[in-house]
């Protein structure tokens, strides 16, 4: 296993690494590959197209990620007799993302488990990802009967062409092409403020895969100036403490990102982002072990509320259990 994490310390790496081959490469398997690949036959255990496509693509002479994954999101859609360039259709959609909106839908056990018993948020706002489908449980769940009442900020929102009336999408600003990170910074902690100041106080704050979140701390800066005093924040992520989980959650989040899904959209460059040294920890998409994030916590005045129905989901350990 060193010997791979050896080849693979940055990943995602596209231009200068050979990620799945090289995980596919040592014989016998490796923990890794065996953990990758029950991952992906897990998820398209059902769609035997789509499986043979990534495990045929993967044999291909120094086949890279992003080639990997072009051909199976394509076999993927072809189970459903979809290609890419076909123009978004609602009905073939819902059933496209099905596998991320059980993810999804399933982490609402999390949110339902650490809250106080009968605490009713009027206003959310939900962070990170390009996926809304939390925002959209935590609306049913609630019972939030205003768009506005349940805001995300993210990148993108694969559901934007179904102009769902029950939350409030607000995408990050555009990068200035050149444009360093300490100023794009700044720009999003403006385009931050400017959304909050225009919602009401804010209760709830839920974030699922902090790590996915470019600039999570400076987000959240704002978020605290615009929470209630009994407002909660819900964080759930990975606790990371070997490279070997690091780069297997990158694969399956890649996966998951450009695969299992009826479009793959543009995010900003992690690697990049990731390499800038002047910006603080939970700025950059990192991950954190349990410990890092609360100390990190700490520092925003913040303290973890802990009771009977929520401890067991403080003690999870295994960051690979990618299904829960």
């Amino acid at each position: 296993m060193s010997s791979v994490l050896a080849l693979t310390p940055t990943y995602p790496a596209h231009d200068t690494q050979l990620q799945l081959s090289t995980v596919w490469t040592p014989r016998p398997p490796t923990l890794l590959r065996r953990q990758l690949n029950s991952v992906v036959a897990t998820v398209l255990g059902d769609r035997e197209p789509a499986l043979t496509a990534f495990y045929h693509s993967l044999q291909m002479p120094r086949a890279r990620d992003d080639a990997i994954f072009a051909a199976t999101h394509a076999a993927y859609l072809g189970c459903f007799r979809r290609k890419p360039s076909d123009a978004w259709d609602r009905a073939a959609a819902q059933k496209v993302d099905r596998s991320i909106v059980r993810v999804y839908a399933n982490k609402m056990k999390y949110v339902d488990a650490v809250v106080p018993l009968g605490f009713r948020p009027t206003q959310i706002v939900c962070v990170g990802g390009v996926d809304a489908h939390l925002a959209h449980e935590l609306a049913k769940m609630y019972s939030l009967t205003r768009a506005e009442q349940a805001l995300v900020l993210g990148e993108g929102d694969r559901r934007a062409e179904e102009s769902r009336s029950d939350y409030v999408f607000a995408r990050y600003p555009e990068r200035a092409e050149g444009e360093s990170w300490t100023h794009y910074q700044e720009t999003i902690r403006t385009w931050a403020s400017e959304r909050l100041d225009a919602v009401s106080e804010v209760d709830m704050v839920v974030v699922c895969c902090a790590h996915e979140v470019p600039f999570f701390g400076t987000i959240l800066s704002q978020l605290i100036r615009h929470m209630s005093s009994d407002a909660v924040v819900i964080i759930n992520d990975h606790s990371v403490t070997t490279v070997q989980e690091r780069v297997l959650l990158e694969m399956v989040h890649d996966f998951h990102r450009k695969v299992t899904c009826t479009r793959v959209l543009p995010i900003l460059d992690r690697e990049s982002l990731n390499a800038d040294s002047t910006l603080d920890e939970d700025d950059r998409c990192l991950y954190l072990t349990k410990e890092q994030w609360e100390a990190k916590l700490k520092t925003y005045g913040l303290r973890r509320v802990e009771t009977e129905r929520s401890s067991p989901y403080w003690s999870v350990m295994d960051p690979t259990n990618l299904l829960k």
